[in-house]
């Protein structure tokens, strides 16, 4: 079954199967970075530096996707 999900980037809301997923203000973040660099791959460092403004938060990268899965699986 097809699962329809999107961002909507001026309300920064994720949509998925018509219900609005909350989301953290660092999840959005993430979301539209990807969005704007798409299609271009990014490096952790860069993820790192343009959430944290530092590469000292390897892990929290990591956590943050896996909580979005999490997210979007659930619904």
């Amino acid at each position: 079954m097809w699962r329809k999900i999107y961002f909507d980037t001026l309300k920064k809301e994720l949509h998925h199967n018509n219900e609005v997923i909350p989301l953290t203000v660092k999840e959005k973040q993430f979301l539209e970075l990807l969005i704007k660099t798409n299609p271009s791959p990014l490096s952790y460092e860069e993820i790192y530096l343009y959430l944290y403004d530092t590469i000292e938060h390897k892990d929290a990268v990591k956590t943050l996707v896996k909580i979005l899965r999490k997210k979007i699986h659930r619904t």
